[in-house]
């Protein structure tokens, strides 16, 4: 009789956080959600925190809820966002709490990086798409306000390297996780001495890269027994976005096919896999960049705003009733509203908050297009919904244009998946096929590496292929493509104004 073995995956997002247990029994892996917390950043003085306490917190609670009902465990994995980072001293002590990456002190730095390093050479160097969230940004806006922390730290951690270091005692910075930094060249796959001299950031805070998908150490003592588990071993997996699409459960019969993914949870990401880095002048134009993925690969893809302008509607609905609109209510009044074609660019600045009223930020939006103004919760939902599906039907036109293949199918992971309305609008405007149905795909890619690290799968393509055994599946063909076709005209339309306002 095989024994089940029992994978625990703590996944960190940008919102809230999961803890999800995978049961391999040696066919089929079987995923339970055993604990779920919410991640809500700290505003205090002027700048945006996360709650690194909390979440460590957060982490230990996961585990407690999941050895009370399982007693033994094989392994633990943590995934989070990429990007964000913290300071420690020598004596091996955080510094202070990590900053936000939607905090305000990245505004307008860019250009100033820009004023030391072509922008260009800095694509060709690093493939990494610009954001002004990223940790390059983040990093010269304190040398620009000569932040004193920066010369006094001794090592500089990413958060799942942070949550990590608490567990085990180890101080390790995750490859994939490194490579969102826009600091390290993918060319050469190190950290580029160049960037660091020529934007004056101290290069030896950044130590060596590991890759996904081996053991970190065992579980300190003292967490063991606050827990109650045993002596179990820390993996290490690959950072959200990146495990994620390792988990994209492709099926035989698309394995040759030209095939996209579409991953849509509070940020979304559309792009392929790819053997090498994708570097070209188009996909610096277009915005696409790359990032390190699993077992060699290349993820080159692109950030889009995803169901963040939603969620952020949904929160201050929420506040003006007396109960919480759901997220079925909300897809309902959707599909219900009537279709008036009112578009918004997800991307734009204007969505990129933390702390405002969303669907005031569409009135405006919609009053500087020229727009008729959303009334009812539906009208605003459908807007959002349909933009996010337009915004993601340009860059898969983008990529087409880069790479020079037609996309024959989208693989639509994360929690944007179960969205029956999304899918189906995504298939109808691209006219081609999408597939879903692996809603928990972060946790599933962290789970899958923590198998390869403990030795239940040779490698990350065996342990996929028993992942396509244990998943249904579902299908969306195309149908209303020439009105989809009307919407997509008029979004570009609008984006191309909006364009021409903000350069006049």
């Amino acid at each position: 009789m095989v024994k089940t073995k029992k994978f625990l995956a703590v996944d960190f997002g940008a919102s809230n956080g999961k803890a999800m247990l995978g049961k391999y029994d040696g066919k089929s892996l079987d995923l339970e959600e055993v604990y779920r917390f919410e991640n809500r950043p700290v505003y205090l003085l002027g700048n945006l925190y996360w709650d690194i306490l909390r979440l460590h917190s957060e982490l230990i609670i996961s585990l407690q809820k999941a050895v009370s009902k399982y007693k033994k465990i094989s392994s633990i994995g943590i995934d989070t966002w990429g990007i964000d980072f913290g300071f420690f001293d020598k004596d091996r002590k955080l510094m202070q709490n990590p900053i936000h990456y939607r905090d305000k002190r990245t505004d307008g730095v860019s250009k100033r990086a820009f004023e030391i390093i072509d922008e260009k050479n800095l694509y060709f160097k690093t493939g990494v798409q610009f954001l002004q969230m990223n940790t390059v940004f983040q990093l010269y806006s304190m040398v620009l306000a000569g932040k004193k922390i920066l010369n006094d730290a001794h090592r500089l951690l990413m958060i799942g390297d942070i949550l990590n270091y608490f567990l085990t005692g180890e101080m390790v910075m995750e490859y994939t996780n490194a490579t969102t930094t826009q600091l390290y060249n993918i060319n050469n796959n190190n950290w580029d001495s160049q960037l660091f001299k020529l934007l004056n950031i101290p290069e030896d805070l950044f130590s060596r890269v590991s890759k996904p998908g081996m053991t970190i150490n065992n579980i300190q003592k003292e967490i063991a027994a606050e827990t109650g588990c045993n002596d179990i071993p820390i993996c290490l997996s690959a950072y959200d976005t990146s495990s994620e699409i390792t988990s994209i459960p492709v099926i035989k019969k698309d394995k040759n096919k030209n095939w996209a993914y579409f991953c849509c949870g509070t940020w979304a990401m559309s792009g392929i896999t790819s053997p090498v880095p994708i570097i070209g002048e188009k996909g610096f134009k277009y915005g696409f960049g790359n990032e390190g993925g699993v077992n060699g690969s290349y993820h080159f893809l692109k950030n889009i705003i995803g169901l963040w302008i939603i969620q952020q509607c949904q929160k201050k609905w929420s506040e003006n009733m007396k109960d919480v609109i759901s997220w079925d209510d909300i897809v309902n009044q959707a599909h219900e509203a009537e279709d008036e074609d009112i578009f918004i660019d997800v991307n734009d600045k204007i969505f990129n908050k933390e702390i405002f009223d969303m669907p005031e930020a569409i009135q405006d939006y919609c009053r500087k297009t020229g727009q008729r103004i959303p009334q009812t919760v539906g009208e605003y939902s459908r807007c959002a919904f349909q933009s996010l599906v337009l915004s993601f039907t340009l860059s898969i036109r983008q990529l087409e244009d880069i790479i020079k293949k037609k996309i024959e199918v989208i693989y639509m992971v994360g929690g944007g998946s179960k969205n029956r309305l999304l899918c189906q609008w995504t298939s109808d405007s691209l006219g081609i096929p999408v597939v879903s149905g692996l809603e928990e795909t972060t946790a599933t890619g962290n789970i899958l590496l923590q198998m390869v690290a403990l030795g239940e799968a040779r490698d990350i393509d065996e342990a996929k292929e028993m992942l396509v055994n244990s998943v249904e599946l579902e299908y969306y063909e195309p149908g209303d493509t020439a009105v989809w076709q009307y919407k997509y005209e008029r979004y570009l339309k609008i984006l191309a104004n909006r364009e021409e306002d903000n350069d006049g």
